[in-house]
């Protein structure tokens, strides 16, 4: 073996049974650049390949031993990269034929020139080394596709997985977006209910303030002709049940406004059931009830003519659905929270009562399923509704921040779920006595009101009563005619809607003058807004128009 040079072209291992050619041909070719193995035998030749890294194999054909042949099928099991060039003097066709099969890269006849043998190899040499820019090149490309297969992959699994996630979130707007419609949808109607209670309101105040005219005209006439009869007595009496049937009227306005008059105090509802169901039963015989009341206490806190007007409604409405008869079923139970978070905003922790009637009527269609809350919105023809009985219902419900719900099917019959909370007070037992005395009323009053008619007609019954009365039409001159006369006034009955200075602000300056001066509030509205800011403020009374002389006078004398 001689020693390689230091820029080789390749390694090289000569294979020949002649000492003299191998010697020859390994320092021909260690002058030129090839880093030079030789070998006597194939054997030999094979044990250099299993040890060292061969580019090209020179081998002879003819040896003892292992062949050329031989050595260069084994030669291509240990490196298949290996180039190979066959040399012999004794060979043929088949020869030739055998070692091209097997990867050989040329075969020469001996004697072989040097220079030949040269040009063979550098040419054998450029093939490996075009060889091995093409396997460089193949890796780097392999390289190459297995980042980008790598990146392609991680980048699909990106997206799989951002798919996934705005699949996740296009449910998501969806529900929020199916939320929003169904909030838009209640915010509308609660608008929509809150607009109409207004005008509710606003008719009943005023209508209250025209039936309180009449009815003080018909007490003016009534006090002057107590001891009179006859028919227009009669008319008289007809015209004052007339006015208590707007009063009732008014009243369902203003429940459905949540603007009534309210006495509020735990009230047991299975005692009301009872007692209205009684009530309707005596002139209602097609109808049976059946009741199934919670075990549990029921008991509310509440106004008992307003619980007693849901009953009336509810148990008419059902009665009205079933003309030829049916059954009304009333069922009570004690429910938590949870059974009502979803259905009141904001509602009120504790526990709550569920009343379902339920009746086998004829059932309310689904398109006129929402309206049958609105005020004046009736099926049953003018003679025989006024649409006020469900929105009232409706109004009074919500003012105890409660829920109602309907749920119906045409045919089938009509179920009515409302929720109002629990109260946690014990029933209160009245022992009241009268308020009056015998002795004659008598004191100063000052009347507040900007209606004329009502002052005129007040003030009058007021002085056959054995009133003194001073009279104001709005907050300024009330405060006028009691700066200056604060002393001898024993009462100022005051109204809460007046022009210039309403009655919050006139209350206000009225204490400034005298912190101990004694107020009835009169009103149209409720103990709710306004009128409950006057109250808490230490206002001795309140009534609520229309009202008869006999409630005012009632009134006046429990406060002086």
């Amino acid at each position: 073996m001689t020693t390689s040079p230091t820029d080789i072209k390749a390694s090289l291992l000569l294979v020949d049974d002649e000492p003299a050619i191998l010697d020859l041909l390994g320092r021909q070719l260690n002058n030129r650049k090839f880093a030079t193995h030789t070998a006597p035998s194939g054997g030999e030749a094979l044990d250099i390949l299993k040890q060292t890294d061969i580019d090209i194999l020179v081998t002879d054909v003819r040896m003892p031993g292992l062949s050329g042949i031989e050595l260069l099928e084994e030669a291509k099991k240990l490196n298949p990269n290996i180039e190979t060039i066959v040399i012999t003097g004794h060979g043929d066709l088949n020869t030739a034929l055998s070692a091209m099969r097997l990867g050989a890269y040329n075969f020469l006849p001996k004697p072989v020139g040097i220079s030949e043998l040269c040009i063979t190899l550098d040419n054998c040499v450029e093939k490996l080394n075009l060889k091995r820019q093409v396997d460089k090149q193949q890796q780097a490309l392999q390289k190459s596709n297995d980042e980008l297969e790598k990146r392609v992959t991680e980048r699909t699994s990106e997206l799989i997985r951002a798919n996934a996630l705005l699949a996740e979130e296009i449910e998501l707007n969806s529900l929020v977006l199916q939320d929003l419609k169904e909030k838009d949808a209640l915010l509308r109607h609660s608008q929509k209910m809150e607009a109409l209670g207004s005008l509710a309101g606003g008719i009943a105040h005023d209508f209250n303030n025209l039936l309180m005219g009449i009815q003080g005209h018909i007490s003016l006439l009534l006090s002057h002709h107590c001891e009179s009869t006859g028919p227009e007595i009669e008319h008289l009496f007809h015209i004052e049940k007339l006015v208590s049937s707007g009063g009732r009227l008014t009243r369902q306005l203003l429940g459905f406004a949540r603007q009534g008059q309210y006495d509020v105090k735990p009230l047991d509802l299975h005692t009301l059931i009872d007692e209205v169901s009684e009530t309707i039963s005596r002139t209602r015989k097609n109808i049976s009830f059946e009741t199934h009341l919670s075990g549990k206490p029921c008991i509310l806190n509440a106004d008992q003519g307003q619980i007693e007007q849901i009953l009336f409604n509810l148990f008419i409405n059902g009665a009205d659905s079933m003309p030829q008869g049916g059954t009304l079923a009333i069922a009570t139970k004690v429910v938590d929270l949870s059974t009502v978070e979803d259905k009141i905003d904001k509602a009120i922790p504790g526990h709550y009562i569920h009343l379902t009637v339920k009746d086998s009527g004829m059932g309310i269609p689904r398109e006129i399923r929402d309206k049958i809350f609105e005020p004046f919105f009736t099926t049953k023809g003018v003679s025989r509704g006024t649409g006020l009985g469900l929105a009232s219902t409706y109004g009074i419900i919500a003012s105890y921040s409660g829920h109602i719900e309907v749920d119906s099917q045409v045919d089938a019959g009509s179920t009515f779920h409302i929720f109002l909370p629990q109260s946690q007070k014990e029933l209160q037992v009245s022992n009241k006595s009268s308020l009056l005395t015998s002795r004659p009323p008598e004191g100063v009053i000052l009347l507040v009101d900007d209606d004329e008619n009502i002052r005129e007609t007040a003030m009058e019954l007021l002085e056959d009563r054995g009133f003194t009365v001073l009279e104001a039409g709005d907050g300024e001159e009330a405060l006028q005619i009691y700066a200056e006369k604060a002393s001898a006034i024993d009462l100022v009955v005051l109204d809460m809607v007046m022009p210039k200075m309403g009655g919050n602000e006139a209350f206000d300056r009225l204490i400034e003058i005298n912190p101990k001066v004694k107020v009835l509030l009169s009103t149209g509205y409720s103990l709710e807004g306004q009128a409950s800011d006057i109250v808490n403020k230490g206002c001795a009374g309140y009534i609520q128009k229309p009202f008869n002389i006999a409630d005012l006078t009632s009134k006046i004398m429990e406060i002086i």
